[in-house]
């Protein structure tokens, strides 16, 4: 999410307290995104931003009793969960392309991370004990789920993740070539398999 600076001539995709934001494609095609990738993201008002857009679309008619169910990793759910309730809950009021929209959210329930995963399969498992890995950007999680929950002293977090891959990646393009890519362009890059430099590929 990008607010309102630099974007003059471009219809916001958002409007939200006296601010306009590109959002979502929009945004990394315009090279203004400064989403946060880091653990605190959850208090920033990208973070607002970025899910009152997922609400516009999941309600294009706007909802007077509205319930979330999102995730955090493990090692931030107990420290996190009230701050992600505070931004999510209440009545938020905002223009969504163009069109006014309003969203009270009365629920909003905070679960680890990859047990939305484990929900995806519970009825093919029934009782067995189930594993989860979780590879995110700064954190990995481990989780041990069955059908009466999270086992809570068998999971955990790690402060590693896909940053550190992506950094090395950077560093490297920057030692051979000098040149100075985001982690934006190192994700698409990965994503492509190849980096091409005068017309040679590099894998």
């Amino acid at each position: 999410a990008e607010e309102s600076t630099g974007i003059i001539g471009q219809v916001p995709d958002l409007e939200y307290e006296g601010k306009a934001y590109l959002v979502g494609t929009r945004a990394k095609a315009a090279r203004l995104h400064r989403s946060s990738m880091h653990a605190s993201r959850t208090h920033t008002v990208e973070y607002r931003v970025l899910a009152l857009s997922m609400l516009a679309q999941l309600c294009p008619e706007g909802s007077e009793d509205c319930r979330i169910v999102t995730g955090l990793p493990v090692a931030h759910l107990t420290a996190d969960a009230p701050l992600v309730r505070e931004q999510l809950k209440g009545t938020h009021r905002f223009i969504y392309q163009g069109q006014p929209r309003v969203i009270k959210v009365t629920q909003v329930d905070i679960i680890p991370q990859p047990v939305g995963c484990y929900y995806t399969i519970r009825e093919e498992v029934g009782e067995a004990l189930v594993g989860i890995v979780d590879v995110g950007f700064f954190t990995s999680d481990f989780v041990l789920c069955q059908k009466s929950g999270v086992v809570k002293d068998k999971s955990t977090s790690e402060m590693i993740g896909c940053q550190g891959f992506c950094q090395e990646v950077r560093d490297k393009i920057y030692e051979s070539f000098r040149i100075d890519l985001t982690i934006w362009d190192v994700e698409g890059l990965l994503k492509a398999g190849e980096f091409i430099r005068g017309g040679k590929a590099y894998d």
